[in-house]
């Protein structure tokens, strides 16, 4: 924590002459916090007001702490970890130490962070991790989700509502550029086409960067990104009483991800994923790759969703409809190596053409606001298409040298419906109880077909002796085909009671359930449904004629089934159940305004996430084998080892001062960090150093020059400033670590002009 204490000053020191002058500012009996509104229970409220652990952000906030995507978001929530993705798409989030599969790859599973967009349901989550457009707010709720949200979670849901349209007609343009040849453009028009009948809004966005990574095969670029969306919204509303909204948008990402060598590989039959490479270190500080095999992502993404509520009075019907398209077609390098390193040529990587296809539908019923009894009734349905047609992992040194392709083909339909009723009832004043049910039912169609083949044809030492040609079949089990389906139902209660007018506390008891699924590169039955209870209790407090806002959480959850993922020797993605953890721990959000102008934030939260039963296979500790053969594992207890991705501190710290320049000109100065203490990216092996990442800190800072009527502004900033560089992920390919790193410190200058 010294580090971090460190550079927490460094923040103070940047922000100091806010500070001075604020000291010189007079007081105001006015100051208060603005009241934050969030939909968390389906209804917009207070958040002092919702029992519930749940951060709202504006993009504004984002923008300020240098959070352009979902990965930039860890720790400026409590207890929230998104990582980079490192290659097609896949870009976990986890939420109090529950999060998916580590480092993706297994495309057909449920992730235990449901994602909503304008609330219609995104399972893919490689679309959750574009940039954020035009966007209104982001949710982040923690805990399980189900009783009132269309699909169900053990960790939590991550709510991103985008901007309407508005009755008046406005439009803003926006950019900025950095050091690192980043550059993002947006911008958006919004208006009436029919008085308040009919109005529309137009977003769009542009963001390109070289890379800021280099490739020492050729000296390209590394982890380049071309990015665009372009979404239209129209909001129809004929009468007082009903609104609809149809939202379309497409999205378009073209990368060059980079996947950096943590472990040291010759290509020889003596290495060991759990030996760091030799220039670990100066490798990471510098950005460098080695790419002899092209890296690129491509992901192209259509999505429409119809909004429609009635206020009918007694009650208010709400229909929620969307379809989403995912296409990815993606090659990426798997050895990290460059022909240099080893005494051989040596070539590993993999390329496929994934398509995903959603349907879903949510329908509500609800009382009306304001009643002593309140409730939602809701039902919800999903129609889902995976494919993978085809995935090829390949190696030039398999199969005695010959060199072998793995090519799959795989696809799975899902169909799931669910039931889920809310209520509350005011039983005084001051108390209120609240309880939910929610009926899961989940079915999954699967189907695999797999061979291996030989690259180029030889002698290989087999019955004395055997001369193979290219495209020789070494493997081609039967077409694998299964169905299987999993039903729950889940319980929620809550009882909130208020101390004070300003001060409201909670107890709540909440359970989750995740489906279970088929790995989409294997030939064996589904692994189990995840299921999580969680207790919590909260506190939610506004002191000092609301200039302080504090709010505090501690939960004990029990969680059983973990999906979790382990390394396959000769590459592909398996997913097996952990028995069981245990998790508890605590969260601190609180806001102050000392003067007029001065904002200051500070989060925290604590982990102590530990499995208490069960073993996985794992590569044994002395292991030494040639990249991408084949290798026993051997069963590793992982009792008492930590949950990946679940950092046992996490937190982040803003402080932000805002004055009159002159009668037409406003200043604002800010800083901010953000930090996490070590952190596993692997259930086994947590005593090697290869699977884990250290505590880091990152320090922005920012000054900004705006006109009064904030019109337009200008933007200096910097965004890591002390160039702090780590691992935000470790994915296991072929039983080896490689990792996405961090982007370095960015310098840069950012423009908005508002019409």
């Amino acid at each position: 924590m010294k580090r971090t204490q460190r550079l927490s000053t460094t923040v103070l020191y940047l922000a100091l002459p806010a500070v001075v002058a604020a000291q010189e500012a007079p007081e105001t009996a006015e100051r208060s916090l603005e009241e934050i509104v969030v939909t968390a229970q389906r209804r917009s409220e207070s958040l002092q007001s919702v029992p519930v652990a749940v951060t709202a952000i504006t993009s504004d906030q984002l923008t300020r702490q240098g959070a352009v995507s979902l990965q930039d978001m860890t720790a400026i929530a409590p207890s929230f970890v998104a990582v980079r993705s490192a290659g097609y798409g896949a870009a976990p989030l986890s939420i109090r130490g529950v999060g998916g599969a580590n480092g993706g790859g297994n495309l057909f599973s449920d992730e235990p962070v449901a994602v909503y967009v304008d609330g219609a349901y995104v399972a893919r989550l490689g679309l959750s991790a574009g940039g954020l457009t035009d966007i209104e707010s982001v949710q982040v709720l923690r805990g399980p989700q189900g009783t009132l949200y269309g699909r169900n979670s053990t960790a939590g849901a991550l709510l991103l509502t985008t901007r309407r349209p508005t009755s008046e007609l406005e439009a803003y343009v926006e950019g900025s550029y950095n050091d690192q040849e980043e550059w993002r453009m947006a911008g958006a028009l919004s208006g009436p086409i029919a008085g308040d009948v009919l109005q529309a809004r137009l977003a769009t966005s542009y963001y390109d960067v070289q890379g800021w990574g280099t490739n020492v095969v050729d000296g390209s670029h590394v982890n380049g990104v071309e990015e665009s969306t372009v979404r239209l919204s129209l909001r129809f509303a004929p009468t007082s009483s009903f609104t609809a909204d149809l939202i379309a948008e497409r999205f378009r990402s073209d990368s060059q991800p980079g996947l950096f060598r943590v472990a040291r590989i010759t290509g020889g039959a003596a290495d060991s994923p759990w030996v760091r490479r030799d220039d670990f270190n100066e490798a990471m500080e510098d950005s460098r790759y080695a790419v002899d095999t092209p890296n690129y992502t491509g992901i192209d993404s259509d999505s429409a969703t119809l909004l429609a509520e009635w206020d009918a009075g007694p009650v208010v019907f709400n229909s929620l409809t969307a379809y989403r398209t995912f296409h990815i077609d993606a090659r990426q390098d798997n050895d990290g190596l460059a022909p240099g390193d080893t005494p051989i040529v040596m070539q590993g990587g993999n390329q496929g053409r994934i398509r995903n296809e959603e349907f879903t539908q949510e329908l509500r019923l609800s009382s009306p606001d304001g009643q002593d009894l309140s409730w939602v009734l809701g039902a919800f349905y999903i129609s889902e298409r995976n494919r993978i047609d085809p995935f090829v992992i390949f190696s030039t040194v398999n199969f005695f040298g010959l060199g072998t392709d793995a090519v799959f083909h795989a696809k799975q339909r899902q169909s799931a419906h669910a039931f889920f009723l809310d209520a509350s009832y005011n039983l005084t004043s001051d108390l209120t109880a609240r309880v939910g049910v929610r009926y899961s039912s989940e079915e999954k169609d699967f189907e695999n077909r797999q061979q291996v083949i030989t690259r180029t044809g030889g002698i290989v030492p087999i019955g004395g002796g055997m001369t193979v040609p290219a495209g020789f079949v070494i493997s081609a089990p039967p077409l694998f085909k299964d169905t299987e389906e999993w039903h729950d139902t889940s319980f929620r209660a809550v009882l909130d009671y208020r101390l004070t007018r300003n001060v409201m506390s909670y107890v709540s008891y909440n359970q989750g359930f995740k489906s279970g699924g088929f790995n989409a590169f294997g030939l064996s039955p589904a692994f189990e449904p995840e299921t999580i209870e969680a207790f919590e209790v909260g506190l939610k407090s506004e002191w000092l004629d609301s200039q302080v806002r504090v709010n505090l959480a501690a939960f004990d959850y029990s969680y059983d089934n973990l999906q979790v993922r382990i390394g396959v020797p000769t590459g592909g993605v398996d997913i097996r159940n952990a028995a069981a953890a245990e998790i508890k721990g605590g969260e601190l959000e609180t806001v102050f305004l000392p003067l007029d102008g001065l904002k200051l934030s500070f989060n925290l939260s604590y982990l102590d996430a530990q499995f208490t039963k069960g073993a996985l296979p794992a590569v044994p500790a002395d292991a030494v084998f040639r990249y991408g053969t084949t290798l026993p594992l051997a069963s590793e207890s992982i009792v008492g080892n930590r949950l990946s991705r679940a950092p046992e501190w996490q937190g982040s710290a803003a402080l932000e001062y805002e004055f009159d320049v002159s009668a037409s000109l406003r200043m604002a100065l800010g800083g901010h960090v953000r930090f996490q203490s070590t952190t596993f990216f692997l259930e086994t092996s947590q005593e090697q150093n290869t699977y884990r990442q250290g505590a880091w800190e990152e320090v922005g800072a920012f000054m900004t020059l705006s006109s009064m009527d904030k019109r337009w502004s200008a933007t200096l900033f910097a965004d890591n400033l002390t160039d702090e560089r780590y691992l935000t992920q470790v994915a296991s390919l072929a039983a080896f670590p490689f990792a996405a790193l961090n982007q370095p410190r960015r310098v840069g200058v950012r423009a908005r002009y508002s019409f």
